[in-house]
């Protein structure tokens, strides 16, 4: 487990430090101790990254070419106020803490982030929480559970530097595409040949808001957990099906609507993901995800065939997820 905490902390602090233009600055223990309740370390991200090509191999290979991860003036994104997005990742911070005694343990979880008036001044925030259906009263998420942080749990939380600004991205990929055994990476002679197979998937643009997401890894068990609010959008061509169409991941309609808006006016839909990853007890199988909760709306839009005229779209309204899977290799 100890070495799974140094990997953790190591690949926080190697993301800032990542890409073509990258800014990091670190909040003295003072500042930090009054964010969380124990000195630690806090990471602000100001970050464009590019990567020409990923290959993944087995025996034959996957591709992942032309990726480019920074704001959402990647794409051309414009503010609610008319002001153009950066093409930055930026506003972004990672607080990082391993618990101690019980002292540090009343830090901030989730939406709480955003309501906490020490955080951010309420009144600007624009949220609508979820309410339970039987008593009325707010919840704190759609299934969002708090774990129990004991004493060497690490803590890694991502979060908004001003929440009233949000954290917007984009993700861009210029194509995935199957390859056989002879492309790639030779990995005896290190020589790189290039080919052709097939196209999976191509052009996609997406445009995203990044809520609050919380990393809490345990110390004695070697669980993850991961809860993170989030809303993503975009279009996607998948040639090998010959269809392209948009889409959007996102809460803003039914009967759990998670809605923030901002002091620029821009309204960012919340879907929210918890799920818990841990080795499994039968070692043959590797890693046992549970998804304790996916909840949000999906959009697919404007489904074209060919080059035919669109065959329209599809509404996924108050989507519920909950699911265990084993991950492991054959």
């Amino acid at each position: 487990m100890k070495g799974l905490k140094k990997v953790a902390l190591v690949t926080a602090i190697s993301a800032a430090s990542f890409g073509a233009q990258a800014e990091m600055q670190a909040l003295d223990d003072s500042t930090m101790s009054n964010m969380t309740g124990q000195a630690g370390v806090t990471i602000e991200l100001d970050a464009n990254v590019s990567i020409g090509e990923i290959q993944y191999k087995d025996q034959g290979s996957l591709f992942m070419s032309d990726i480019a991860i920074g704001g959402a003036g990647l794409n051309g994104h414009t503010y609610a106020d008319g002001t153009a997005a950066g093409t930055a990742l930026d506003n972004l911070k990672i607080d990082i803490d391993i618990a101690g005694d019980g002292t540090d343990l009343g830090q901030s979880y989730g939406l709480a982030k955003i309501n906490d008036p020490d955080v951010v001044e309420v009144a600007n925030t624009g949220i609508q929480v979820p309410t339970d259906p039987l008593t009325g009263a707010a919840v704190g998420g759609q299934g969002e559970v708090a774990p129990t942080i004991d004493d060497g749990d690490l803590v890694i939380a991502l979060d908004a530097i001003d929440q009233n600004d949000g954290v917007d991205l984009a993700l861009n990929v210029g194509e995935v595409r199957l390859g056989d055994s002879s492309q790639g990476v030779n990995e005896t002679t290190g020589a790189y040949t290039t080919g052709t197979g097939t196209v999976l998937l191509s052009n996609l643009r997406m445009n995203g808001q990044i809520g609050p997401i919380d990393i809490v890894i345990d110390g004695t068990t070697s669980n993850m957990n991961v809860n993170a609010y989030f809303q993503a959008g975009g279009q996607v061509t998948m040639p090998f099906m010959a269809t392209s169409l948009g889409f959007k991941i996102h809460n803003g309609r039914g009967d759990d609507q998670l809605i923030y808006t901002n002091s620029r006016g821009d309204v960012a839909a919340f879907a929210h993901a918890q799920v818990d990853i841990s080795p499994n007890a039968d070692t043959t199988k590797g890693l046992n995800v549970n998804v304790q909760d996916f909840s949000g709306d999906i959009d697919l839009t404007n489904i074209t065939l060919g080059t035919a005229p669109s065959i329209g779209s599809v509404y996924l309204t108050d989507l519920s997820v909950r699911a265990d899977m084993n991950v492991y290799g054959h």
